[in-house]
C-alpha cells in the first residue's frame, strides 16, 4: 500500500459516520469486507486495516455517546461538584456562561476532565476551582426538521451539557489549572486587552478572529456580510493565516546564528506556541499539524507529502474527538485543503489557456478548488451560496496577508510600547476596514447570496464521486484507492438511484401536516398531495428573528422555496413576525388575511414586502352559516373561512378575537385554525353557526391562544369535538400557558368520548 495511512484515515472515518448516522451494529459492514478479504488476495491488507480502524473508531465513537446517555443519571440536584473554569465568561442577558471542567462529583472521579457550561450569575475567573450544587441539563437537541441541534455542536467540543440553578459554596481561585494553560490564557488576554486600547470594537475583533480564530467576539452584521460574500472561510484560521505565520517565522529566525534545522526547529515551537494562544479549532490544529509536519520533514531530510501531512492531521484530531467530523471548521478547513489537492491542477490547466499572469491564475485556481469543495457544505449549513465569491476572495487575498503580519507587528510591539504599537497600526487599521469595506461591498452584489434548497444526501455523494472520477489519475492515487473509487463509480449503484428517484416521484402522495417549533408561538406547514405548500402562521419574537433562523432553514430544509398561499390568523408578531423574512427571500404567491381593524406595527411591514415582492393579498371573512367562503386549493382539498364576521367585528382585544378561523378539509380529515381567538369570540362563532354546529366538528383542533385560560371553553371543545388537540407554546414560557384549567379540561372531554 502506497498511502495506509490515507486507507486507515478512510475506515476511521467509516467507523464514526455509522455510529453516529445509524447507530446499529457494525457487524454488517464488517461481513462484507471478510468477504472481500477472502474473495480479493490482492487487496487483503487494505481490507484488513480498513476493517481495524473501523473497529477503533466505531467503539470510541459509541464509548463517548454512552457517556454523553448516561451522565444524566449520574448527577443529582443535590450532588456536590468540583470543577475549573476553563473559559472566559460569556455574557448573556441573564447570567455568565462559563466552560467548567469536572475535577469530582461526590468525590467520585468517574468523570473527572468532563467538560461541561456553567450558567451562573456569579462573576468567575479563568482558573477558578468551585465547589457548587446545580440542575445538570442535557444540551437541546434538533427541534425542527434538520435544524441545527446544539447538543451534537456542543460535542464537537467534547461538552457534555450544562448545569442551570447553580449554588455556589466555595472558590478557590487558580488552583487546579495546569500552569501551562494558566501561561497562555494570561497572554490571549493581554494581547486582547492591549489590541483594545490600541483599535476601534469592530476593527478589534475582526483582529481578533484573525489572529485567534475567536470569530464570536464578532458582531452578526460583519459575520453576515462574511457569509454573503463568500469570505466565511477567513474567519477560521487555515493554511493561508499558517503560511504567512510560517513567513513571520522564517524572517524572525533569519536573524538568529544558528543551523537551519536548528531554524526549523525553534519555527516548529513558534507554530505550537501559536496554537495554545488560539481557540484551537479544528482549522487551526489542522493547519499547525501540516506546517509542523512540512517542517518536520525537511529537518529529517524527508521529501514532505501534502497528502498524507493532511490524512495525519485529520485522523489526529478525529483521535482526539470523533465528533469533530460534524464541526463547521473541520469541514471548511479540510474540505478546501482536498480541493485543492484534487482540483488545483485541472484549473491551472485552463486558466493558463486565458493568458493570465501567474500569480492571479495561482490565486484564481486557488480558490476555484477550494469552493468547488466546500460549496456543499456552505448549502447543507447555511442555505446560501455567492456566485460573487471569486471577486470577494481575489479582492480578500491582497489585503489578508498584510493583516495578519502588521497584527502580529503590532501586538508584539504593544508588549514593548503601546506608543509604537499605535504607530505601527495605522496602516492596519487601513487594512482592517478595507477588508470590512470588501466584505460590505461583495454582499451587496448582485448574486452574493442566493438561497438554495437543502439537497438530498443522495446527489451530494453524486457529486463528490464525480470529483472523485474526475481526479483520477496515477501520480495522485494508488491502485486500492483507485478501485474503492471505481466501486463508488459503479454504472449499477447509479441506475438503482434513479430506479429509487422514479419510483419516489411516481408514488401518489399524502396530505402532511407539520407543527414547527417555533417557541412561543404558531407556524403549521402544510403540504398538499399535489406538492402545494400552505403556511398558517408563522411565529415570531421580539428579540429574536423566528424568520431568518428558524422559520426559512426549515422551509429550505424541507426543499421548500415557495409557498403557495400564506394564511395570517392576525397581525400579533409571534404569528406574523416569521412569514414577512419569508416573503422577502422566498416566492410567496398569495396571503391571505382578514379585516384590520386595529392597525399593529407589523401592518405597515407587511403591506410594503407585499408590493415590493407583488404577493396577491386576499381578503377573507366568514360567510353564511350554511355556506362559508371557501377557498379550494385543488381536488378532494379546501379551505373554509368561518371567522371573523366583518360586519360585527368583536371590539374587545381586536387583533385576538377576530383571528381567522378557518378550517381545512381533505376527504374525510379536516382540522380546525383557531388563531388567538379567545372566550368571547368562541361564544359568538357558537351563536354564528347555532343551526350548523357540524360545520366545526374536526379531526384536529389547534388549541387557540396557546392554551390560554381565557381560551378554549367547554362548549366550544365539545362542539369541534377533536380527536387530537394540539397546543402550541414556548417552553417555559412566561405566560404560564398552556393553563391547567385548559389541559384538565381537555383531559375530562377526553375520557367523556372513550
Amino acid at each position: 500500500m502506497k498511502r495506509p495511512i490515507l486507507i486507515a484515515l478512510m475506515g476511521y472515518i467509516i467507523g464514526i459516520i455509522w455510529e453516529l448516522y445509524f447507530r446499529i451494529n457494525i457487524a454488517p459492514i464488517i461481513f462484507v469486507l471478510i468477504i472481500a478479504i477472502i474473495l480479493d488476495k490482492k487487496h487483503r491488507k487494505m481490507f484488513i486495516l480498513i476493517i481495524i480502524a473501523m473497529l477503533i473508531s466505531n467503539i470510541q465513537t459509541n464509548t463517548l455517546n454512552t457517556k454523553f446517555d448516561k451522565l444524566y443519571t449520574n448527577i443529582s440536584t443535590e450532588s456536590k461538584i468540583f470543577g475549573t473554569i476553563i473559559s472566559e465568561k460569556n455574557e448573556g442577558d441573564y447570567y455568565n456562561t462559563y466552560t467548567i471542567k469536572i475535577i469530582s462529583i461526590e468525590g467520585n472521579n468517574k468523570y473527572k476532565n468532563t467538560k461541561l457550561l456553567l450558567k451562573t450569575n456569579a462573576f468567575l475567573d479563568y482558573g477558578d476551582t468551585i465547589l457548587f450544587t446545580a440542575n445538570y441539563k442535557p444540551a437541546k437537541g434538533q427541534r425542527n426538521y434538520l435544524e441545527f441541534d446544539y447538543s451534537r455542536y456542543l460535542k464537537t467540543m467534547k461538552i457534555y451539557g450544562m448545569f442551570e440553578n447553580v449554588r455556589i459554596e466555595k472558590v478557590l481561585k487558580r488552583n487546579d489549572l495546569n500552569k501551562v494553560n494558566l501561561f497562555f490564557h494570561k497572554i490571549t488576554v493581554e494581547f486582547k486587552e492591549k489590541i483594545s486600547f490600541i483599535l476601534k470594537e469592530n476593527e478589534r475583533d475582526l483582529l481578533i478572529a484573525l489572529i485567534t480564530g475567536d470569530n464570536t467576539v464578532i458582531n452578526d452584521e460583519i459575520k453576515d456580510d462574511f457569509r454573503n460574500s463568500g469570505l466565511y472561510h477567513i474567519l477560521a484560521i487555515s493554511g493561508m493565516h499558517m503560511a504567512y505565520i510560517v513567513v513571520i517565522l522564517e524572517k524572525m529566525t533569519d536573524f538568529i546564528n544558528i543551523s537551519k534545522g536548528k531554524k526549523k526547529l525553534i519555527q516548529i515551537l513558534g507554530i505550537i506556541f501559536f496554537m495554545n494562544i488560539t481557540t484551537q479549532s479544528a482549522s487551526i490544529i489542522r493547519a499547525s499539524i501540516m506546517a509542523i509536519l512540512s517542517i518536520s520533514a525537511f529537518i529529517f531530510k524527508r521529501k514532505s507529502d501534502t497528502i498524507n501531512n493532511l490524512c495525519i492531521a485529520m485522523l489526529l484530531i478525529l483521535i482526539t474527538n470523533p465528533y469533530s467530523i460534524e464541526n463547521i471548521s473541520f469541514q471548511l478547513s479540510f474540505g478546501g485543503i482536498i480541493g485543492i489537492i484534487l482540483l488545483n491542477k485541472y484549473y491551472k490547466n485552463f486558466l493558463v489557456k486565458l493568458i493570465l499572469k501567474d500569480n492571479i491564475l495561482e490565486s484564481i485556481s486557488g480558490i476555484l478548488s477550494a469552493q468547488t469543495i466546500i460549496i456543499p457544505i456552505m448549502i447543507l449549513n447555511f442555505h446560501t451560496i455567492s456566485l460573487t465569491f471569486l471577486i470577494s476572495n481575489l479582492l480578500a487575498g491582497y489585503v489578508i496577508g498584510g493583516i495578519i503580519v502588521l497584527g502580529f507587528v503590532t501586538t508584539c510591539s504593544s508588549f514593548i510600547s503601546l506608543n509604537l504599537a499605535i504607530v505601527i497600526s495605522k496602516p492596519l487599521k487601513i487594512l482592517i476596514n478595507l477588508l470590512i469595506l470588501i466584505t460590505k461591498l461583495g454582499s451587496l452584489l448582485p448574486f452574493s447570496k442566493i438561497y438554495i434548497v437543502r439537497p438530498p444526501i443522495y446527489l451530494i455523494i453524486i457529486y463528490y464521486a464525480l470529483i472523485l472520477k474526475f481526479s483520477l489519475y496515477k501520480k495522485l492515487w494508488n491502485e486500492e484507492i483507485r478501485m474503492i473509487i471505481r466501486f463508488i463509480m459503479n454504472k449499477k449503484i447509479y441506475i438503482m438511484i434513479i430506479i429509487i428517484i422514479f419510483i419516489n416521484i411516481i408514488i401518489p402522495k399524502n396530505l402532511n401536516i407539520h407543527f414547527i417549533d417555533v417557541g412561543q408561538g404558531d407556524a403549521t406547514l402544510i403540504i398538499t398531495p399535489q406538492n402545494k405548500k400552505i403556511l398558517i402562521d408563522s411565529g415570531g419574537s421580539e428579540n429574536y428573528d423566528i424568520g431568518k433562523n428558524t422559520l426559512l432553514p426549515y422551509l429550505l430544509n424541507r426543499g421548500i422555496r415557495k409557498i403557495d398561499y400564506a394564511i395570517i390568523s392576525h397581525f400579533d408578531t409571534d404569528h406574523v413576525g416569521g412569514l414577512l423574512t419569508v416573503m422577502e427571500e422566498l416566492k410567496v404567491e398569495h396571503v391571505i388575511i382578514s379585516k384590520q381593524e386595529e392597525n399593529s406595527e407589523n401592518f405597515p411591514q407587511f403591506i410594503k414586502i407585499a408590493k415590493d415582492k407583488k404577493i396577491k393579498i386576499i381578503i377573507v371573512e366568514a360567510g353564511a352559516p350554511d355556506s362559508p367562503i371557501k377557498i379550494s386549493i385543488e381536488k378532494d382539498l379546501y379551505v373554509d373561512f368561518l371567522w371573523p364576521n366583518n360586519e360585527n367585528l368583536i371590539s374587545e382585544n381586536v387583533l385576538n378575537n377576530n383571528s381567522i378561523v378557518c378550517k381545512l378539509h381533505y376527504k374525510n380529515f379536516s382540522i380546525l385554525f383557531t388563531g388567538d381567538i379567545e372566550e368571547v369570540a368562541e361564544r359568538k362563532i357558537l351563536q354564528e353557526y347555532k343551526n350548523n354546529l357540524n360545520i366545526l366538528d374536526s379531526t384536529i383542533l389547534k388549541i387557540a391562544h396557546h392554551g390560554s385560560k381565557t381560551s378554549s371553553t367547554k362548549e366550544f371543545i365539545e362542539v369541534v369535538n377533536p380527536k387530537i388537540a394540539l397546543i402550541g407554546v414556548g417552553e417555559n414560557n412566561k405566560y404560564g400557558h398552556p393553563s391547567d384549567k385548559v389541559i384538565k379540561r381537555l383531559e375530562s372531554i377526553r375520557h367523556k368520548n372513550i
